[in-house]
């Protein structure tokens, strides 16, 4: 650095990327008499103490800091001065791209003023004097000449707060140290003590955006901000002016509704309290229902109900759903406040119809499957089904198919299984069943479902009760099997034990 404040730098251009170089200016740094001039001219403070940084930079790169260094502590004192002239530079760079003069000072500013319009360029930086230790490498850099007024404008998106705006964009390449004004008083006064400049990692790869808000701003009042940032060659340009206006956003405290009442078969009525003291703004209140509590509320009213308002009474509330009501407080910046979603409880005393099967049937393990129609009640909630061993005996429950009420819409279970031993003397089993609506409201039993078991059992055995033998004729008195599924009954005689015997059928 001290050979180039010392010799100067050689700008160079070619037309297009071609290699062809052409020296067209070169620049040296202020002298110190130049340095005190401009800052004597400098515009404000501010920019006076920018020259003054960049003159000290200057002045430090052509001093010499070398000197003895001990074998013990020379690291360490090589790497604080490398870290100190390395933030040095920094600043100085900074201080460049927000100030043209100092840039210009420092020898890192060359306009170029040969060029055409939609012609591009080639530019490269070389030393006046080349250094004898170091190579240096020039990097080249192409641009296309074109007079765009609007190729620095860069959009901003408006968040608007309760008494407060905030601001949003996305990162303008050519753009940097964001500084924001607004006018107060008949005069533009900044906003931000520091520019508004974006550090992220080396390795980010998110979406690039800065923002700025401001608060204690007065509701419903217009603001216009200007937005001004340094190109790189310490050029301050407005990029973006908008106008916001903050807006009431709290709102209203929430309503506490009371558990709606069936007042009348036609009739729900609707309660609800607000404390006191009620905001200024109060508008009014809006009723709404929903089949779920968690679902989409429809309004029951076309217009708000009066601040006043502390009842409402639903005609059109579905007589086999579930009704969940709410009620919304609305102020006059149309700020919503609800209650919790809260159901009624219907007077419903008709029971659902008389449930019929539709078919049972055994397997051969013994599980019994029965298949029931399903009812068309909308507010079906179950069915409780029930067995016997016979028709004429009692029948009990074994089996309930019951929803909850917030699962109501769902479908009901129609198909049951049960498990009967199959080792048994009577050889159908029976079953009714019964439905049920959310009111508890029960029908008339079904009719009497008789499946029939499968037959694992041989009948009893025959008994002989008495024999009497005469000249020519055997009377036989027998007992018969008592099982009543018995399909014939053989009677088998021998003349002979070893011989085969013959049946009679009867």
């Amino acid at each position: 650095m001290k050979l180039a404040f010392k010799s100067g730098f050689i700008i160079e251009r070619a037309n297009g990327s071609a290699g062809n170089f052409v020296e067209i200016g070169r620049t040296t740094p202020y002298s110190e008499a130049q340095w005190l001039e401009k800052m004597n001219a400098a515009p404000n403070e501010d920019k006076m103490n920018e020259i003054e940084l960049a003159m000290d930079f200057y002045l430090d790169v052509l001093e010499d800091n070398g000197g003895t260094m001990s074998f013990n502590d020379g690291i360490g004192e090589l790497k604080n001065q490398k870290a100190a002239e390395d933030f040095q530079l920094m600043i100085s760079l900074l201080t460049a791209i927000k100030n043209a003069e100092a840039a210009k000072g420092l020898g890192f500013s060359y306009v170029d003023q040969t060029v055409e319009n939609g012609v591009d360029y080639t530019y490269r930086v070389k030393l006046v004097a080349p250094s004898t230790i170091y190579k240096i490498e020039s990097i080249p850099f192409s641009i296309k000449a074109i007079n765009n007024s609007d190729a620095l404008k860069n959009k901003i998106y408006i968040k608007t707060g309760d008494t407060e705006l905030g601001f949003v964009w996305n990162e303008h390449p050519d753009l940097s140290g964001v500084d924001v004004e607004r006018t107060i008083n008949g005069k533009n006064v900044k906003l931000n003590k520091a520019p508004i400049y974006a550090i992220r990692g080396s390795d980010y790869d998110g979406p690039k955006r800065t923002g700025f808000d401001e608060d204690s701003l007065v509701n419903y009042q217009k603001y216009t901000y200007r937005f001004y940032a340094q190109t790189l060659f310490g050029e301050r340009v407005q990029f973006a002016e908008v106008t916001g206006m903050p807006r009431d956003r709290k709102p209203p405290q929430q309503p506490f509704l009371k558990q709606p009442q069936h007042a009348q078969p036609d009739e729900v009525h609707i309660e609800w309290e607000m404390q006191a003291p009620i905001a200024g703004d109060f508008k009014g209140f809006a009723i709404s229902r929903s089949e779920e509590n968690n679902g989409t509320f429809t309004l029951l009213h076309d217009k708000l109900l009066p601040q006043t308002a502390r009842k409402f009474i639903d005609k059109s509330f579905l007589m086999d759903k579930t009704n969940y009501y709410l009620v919304q407080a609305v102020d006059t910046a149309n700020n919503v406040s609800s209650s919790f979603p809260v159901a009624v409880t219907l007077i419903d005393s008709i029971p659902p119809s008389k449930p019929i099967f539709i078919k049972g049937k055994i397997d051969s393990t013994g599980v019994v499957t029965v298949d029931i129609k399903k009812n068309p009640e909308a507010d079906l909630m179950g069915y409780r089904l029930y067995r016997s061993n016979a028709a004429e005996h009692e029948f009990s429950a074994i089996k309930e198919g019951f929803l909850s009420i917030d699962s109501m819409g769902r479908d009901v279970k129609t198909v049951y299984k049960d498990t009967v031993t199959l080792k048994s003397l009577t050889p159908y089993i029976y079953y009714r069943v019964e439905a049920l609506d959310f009111n508890h409201n029960t029908s008339e039993f079904s009719d009497i479902l008789k499946v029939k078991r499968p037959d694992k059992i041989a009948p009893t055995t025959p008994v002989f009760k008495k024999i009497k033998s005469t000249e020519d004729v055997i009377e036989l008195q027998f007992a018969l099997s008592k099982s009543i599924d018995v399909k014939e009954q053989i009677l088998y005689r021998k003349t002979n034990l070893k011989a085969h015997g013959k049946s009679i059928k009867f």
